[in-house]
């Protein structure tokens, strides 16, 4: 087994050492060396004075290069200077593109039209270094755009964690804001407004913003905006919010987490846990949300007179089109609307009604619920911004870092380019809680948010991938991706799988005796732990499933053969990839092993995909009480799905153990490692000891 591989020292390991020594200086190529110098301005903003030390780090860490950082004070003549500044000072310069990158062959000028866009430039410079292997140049000039701002990410450290490193690797990627859960207790919380101020003030050196995902979850507001007493009410919390972190630029706002009494006769009510005949407040577009919002606004705006305030329709994108279309034209204007890029699709595949419960990359997008509400957005003249898993991930595959389906992420990209264009989407939330991670994924995001060419995506990607591992080991890994991005087309995207084994991988546990069911070990210091995963797989019950959808029996054997032809595809990637393996060694062979292993952990999350389905049609018959001999045939095809289920969670600890990121979520915690897994097989052998090899019927059918 190799060596172990922890996620956070990636996520901390800005830059890497590259041994240059025997690389020849290309004719026309100019060499970086010691007597090269930073220079920016003595009055320079912090962010240039965080990325000046960053590039310095940069050629120390990479080249073994000590370049120093020196003051300037213009005008003068330069020569051999890497010139860190912004516009302001440069009235010649074109403020249109976000960064502009030039090399005579004297200098290296990096002027952005602000600071943080300064600093993009700066991790342009590197990763163009990072290509040629080595400190040298050929005269160029590059610019950058800045199409998508806010660029939105939960963390992928920990629930809320965002140490200095990894807000420097965010920053690396072009991605410009955090989000940070906030609930009404964190309000009167000392420790908590100090946290989040202190993580404020160091975000802002990397020019990265702070927004507060406010999670009132289950403890909902009490008042109607115009009960007697609700401005004072509201003020309590939401002005209180940017009265404690004025720094914060704006709050996000979703219904299941910020619900109030609606008094729309069509919802329900506020207090029903278990939902009635009728939508709960937060999942119902209210006809009176405009009035709480204006609400909200009136009292975070005597703080915070520019602070966004994002208003996000993820709870009801399922409701009738004119009820979400009404609501958005009553939207207070400076609001932003928040929209689902692909939920709530139904496909139709071969007579089967495929439903896309939540967020999946199966689904480029955009979907008809975007559409609808993005066309209402441009025409009410409301700021849009797409909730768009462009970080890399969705709930496809719950415990992984990303998905690694490229070619279906710049379908996705292209879709959102072509938004921006028809419905002038302008901001993206690129993560929920399963956090961001950096990866190839997270490149092709950077590309396409601020690239000037944006229709070379696959070659800008084979370039990447064959600088990092070479022309054989990268044409491998490049025909692995493309089979895996024609293979999550078969994925079932319905939420039974979703929150179950999608969601949980290999450790999801099989049971037969429906009275006696437990979840996956918890872990109690997360968030969630394993509230968010249903252990009894029970298709029928999912209550976002139409009963007049698909016959559940029916649908479900559609899923299977679509589940067997995506294990056949990617099984397929993963031999490719094992052929290119062969051809690496050091580094490049590491970091190849790890893409080759989230490959092989999601190869066996689909095999218990897979079973389980298989399992229940199995269950479905025991519960037709069939004659004592057809039941032992049953129970017989039953204990070789658990003993192949066994098998696959055996061979997946050496996968977690390889890399502690797999079987592991933010907000989750562990819920596929080895100590999960090993209770997954002790789980099934006691099912086959006491239940199938005894052949005797269980209790509940």
């Amino acid at each position: 087994m190799s060596k172990k591989y922890s996620f956070r020292e990636a996520l901390e390991c800005i830059h890497s050492p590259i041994s240059y020594e025997n690389t020849v200086l290309d004719k026309d190529e100019i060499a970086i060396s010691v007597d090269w110098e930073i220079v920016i301005r003595e009055n320079a903003g912090i962010i240039v004075k965080t990325v000046a030390l960053d590039l310095k780090d940069y050629f120390q860490t990479v080249f073994n290069l000590d370049i120093k950082i020196k003051n300037f004070q213009p005008p003068g003549k330069f020569n051999k200077k890497i010139i860190i500044d912004t516009t302001d000072d440069y009235p010649g310069y074109n403020k249109s593109p976000a960064c502009k990158i030039h090399f005579d062959g004297d200098n290296i000028h990096i002027i952005g039209n602000d600071e943080k866009n300064t600093a993009r430039g700066c991790y342009a410079l590197e990763k163009k270094l990072d290509l040629r292997k080595a400190p040298f140049l050929k005269a160029f000039e590059t610019v950058l755009e800045n199409r998508f701002s806010p660029r939105m990410t939960h963390s992928g450290w920990g629930l809320d964690v965002y140490p200095e490193k990894y807000l420097q690797q965010i920053a690396h990627y072009s991605i410009d804001a955090i989000l940070v859960f906030y609930s009404r207790k964190d309000a009167s919380s000392d420790k908590k407004i100090k946290g989040i101020n202190k993580l404020i003030s160091t975000a802002d050196k990397f020019g990265i913003a702070v927004y507060l995902y406010l999670q009132n979850h289950r403890n909902y507001d009490l008042y109607h905006p115009e009960d007697p007493g609700a401005e004072e009410y509201y003020e309590s919390f939401y002005g209180r919010i940017f009265k404690n972190h004025p720094g914060a630029v704006g709050c996000v706002l979703v219904g299941e987490s910020c619900a109030f009494p609606s008094r729309d006769p069509e919802c329900g009510n506020i207090n029903d846990q278990g939902f009635g005949s009728k939508p709960h407040p937060g999942w119902w577009p209210c006809s009176d949300y405009p009035a709480w919002l204006n609400m909200v606004q009136k009292n975070i705006t005597k703080y915070k007179k520019d602070a966004d305030i994002v208003f996000w329709t993820y709870n009801w994108g399922w409701a009738p089109k004119d009820k979400r279309l009404e609501l958005i034209k009553k939207l207070p204007r400076g609001i932003s609307l928040l929209v689902t890029f692909e939920m709530f699709e139904r496909l139709n595949k071969g007579g089967v009604t495929e439903i896309c419960s939540d967020y999946t990359i199966k689904i480029p997008g955009p979907g008809k619920y975007f559409r609808s509400e993005a066309a209402a957005a441009k025409k009410a003249g409301i700021r849009l911004y797409a909730m768009a898993n462009t970080g890399g991930n969705t709930w496809d595959f719950g415990c992984v870092p990303y998905i690694p389906t490229p070619f279906q992420w710049i379908k996705r990209w292209r879709a959102i380019i072509e938004a921006n264009k028809t419905w002038n989407l302008s901001g993206l939330m690129e993560s929920h809680h399963y956090g961001w991670s950096p990866s190839y994924i997270s490149r092709l995001g950077e590309y396409f948010s601020t690239s000037h060419e944006i229709d070379r995506a696959e070659d800008f990607l084979d370039t990447l991938v064959k600088s990092d591992f070479g022309e054989t080991a990268g044409n491998c890994l490049m025909t692995a991706w493309k089979l895996w991005s024609d293979a999550i087309n078969y994925l079932p995207a319905t939420g039974y799988d979703q929150y179950g084994a999608l969601r949980a991988g290999p450790a999801y546990p099989f049971y037969i005796n429906e009275e006696n069911v437990e979840n996956i070990p918890g872990d109690p210091d997360a968030f969630y732990g394993n509230k968010i995963i249903f252990p009894n797989y029970d298709p029928e019950a999912f209550r976002i499933r139409n009963p007049a959808d698909t016959p559940i029996a029916v649908a479900i054997e559609h899923e299977i053969n679509s589940v067997r032809k995506m294990l056949r595809i990617w099984e397929d990637g993963i031999k490719e990839l094992e052929l290119g393996l062969s051809k690496l060694f050091g580094t490049p062979k590491t970091e190849y092993s790890k893409i080759m292993d989230l490959g092989k952990f999601i190869y066996n999350t689909l095999k218990t995909l897979l079973n389980i389905k298989l399992w229940w049609q199995l269950k479905q018959k025991l519960k037709s009480i069939p004659p004592t001999d057809k039941q032992n045939l049953i129970l017989a095809e039953m204990a070789v799905i658990a003993r192949c289920e066994i098998e696959n969670a055996r061979k997946t600890i050496e996968l977690v153990e390889s890399d502690s990121r797999l079987g592991w979520e933010p907000t989750m915690g562990y819920i596929a490692d080895k100590s999960r897994l090993l209770w997954k097989i002790k789980q099934l052998e006691n099912i086959l000891s006491e239940v199938i090899y005894n052949s005797s019927r269980p209790n509940g059918f």
